[in-house]
């Protein structure tokens, strides 16, 4: 039995690096969906990955090292774009425009589907 289980663990620890792979895109998909878009730099600077995957490659610029296993996304890490906090969450003379967190809140709600599309 003992055998077994350490033959599997070869493929979930594939799967799982699928997961979070699948994980990342939908994350990107959904911010791309909800932001505002004037000249399209914030909505061409929204990222995410983990470990050393990152989905759009050619934004690498002040993206941050995070552990292996943590999944992020998040937008405006070049100077030119460092402005995507006060879109998310407005100034004192701006409202709000979210894009990310209702991003993330999408894909939490998807997540039991995403994993048993991985490991089905």
């Amino acid at each position: 039995m003992a055998k077994d289980i350490k033959e599997l663990i070869p493929d979930i620890e594939k799967k799982f690096e699928q997961f979070k792979e699948t994980l990342a895109h939908s994350l990107v998909n959904e911010a791309v969906k909800r932001v505002p878009v004037d000249t399209g730099n914030l909505k061409g600077s929204i990222n995410a990955g983990y470990g050393d995957f990152i989905v759009n490659q050619e934004v690498r610029e002040g993206v941050v090292k995070v552990p292996k296993n943590t999944v992020w996304v998040g937008a405006g890490f070049n100077k030119e774009v460092n402005y995507a906090k006060y879109v998310e969450f407005g100034t004192t003379k701006m409202g709000a425009q979210p894009f990310l967190r209702p991003a993330i809140h999408v894909t939490v709600e998807r997540l039991n589907r995403i994993f048993k599309n991985v490991f089905k």
